[in-house]
């Protein structure tokens, strides 16, 4: 039996029932301040009243995911290497003069505010908010607020919504993906948003977080994809 939100075999695989399940809950009302099974339940409308069947397995989910990021953080999994801000430290390298285009759509601009509300905010790898991300956790995050669902994975954000041809065809919300420090030009390890004027957009390391840089410095390790998904 499948809840309907896609295929049963992408319900089947963890990677995509993830990203249908973050589309989901950020359109639960005040979702941040739920605890965890009760959000889970709002989404997931288990035969559980309360949500007490996730409620039982919250510890044994905290050891797990304290054991998989403890994993990451040793390989020094999906930052970026010789990030420098765009602008001033105090505003996290967003330039003074700073304006969403006027050329992004109404879901590029909704993806840009929610994007320009995290800087400054942590970097922690295989997180999704509310205050601290990963690279593909945060695009993820802020594709969920216009209704688009995404992996959280750099590998699979390569390949989603469509390709575009270069730096002369970018419109603002598009995801820019780079080798980084764990990644290749084949097989990209971090990704930002374009947010225009020649800046990026993205949560890069424990040392910084979430930063503003300039297309110059994302870009100067190899350009890997960058994907429209407007």
């Amino acid at each position: 039996m499948t809840a309907g939100w896609g295929t049963a075999a992408q319900e089947q695989d963890p990677t995509d029932a993830t990203g249908m399940f973050i589309a989901r809950l950020v359109s639960v009302p005040d979702w941040q301040s739920l605890t965890p099974w009760v959000a889970a339940q709002d989404v997931q409308h288990s035969a559980f009243t309360g949500g007490t069947n996730y409620e039982a397995n919250w510890d044994l989910a905290g050891v797990l995911l304290g054991a998989i990021g403890g994993l990451a953080a040793e390989a020094n999994c999906g930052v970026e290497s010789s990030a420098e801000p765009a602008g001033p430290a105090s505003r996290f390298g967003l330039p003074i003069d700073y304006v969403i285009p006027s050329s992004a759509t109404p879901a590029e601009t909704v993806v840009i505010t929610y994007a320009l509300s995290k800087l400054g905010d942590g970097y922690v790898w295989g997180a999704a908010g509310p205050d601290s991300f990963d690279c593909s956790g945060l695009t993820m995050m802020a594709w969920a607020q216009a209704g688009v669902a995404l992996d959280h994975y750099t590998g699979d954000q390569l390949h989603a919504g469509t390709p575009v041809a270069g730096y002369g065809a970018l419109s603002p919300g598009d995801l820019v993906l780079i080798p980084g420090s764990d990644g290749t030009l084949a097989e990209p390890g971090h990704v930002g948003i374009f947010v225009g004027d020649g800046l990026v957009l993205s949560a890069v390391d424990p040392e910084q977080g979430v930063i503003v840089q300039t297309w110059a410095n994302f870009t100067a390790g190899g350009l890997s994809g960058i994907r429209h998904l407007g």
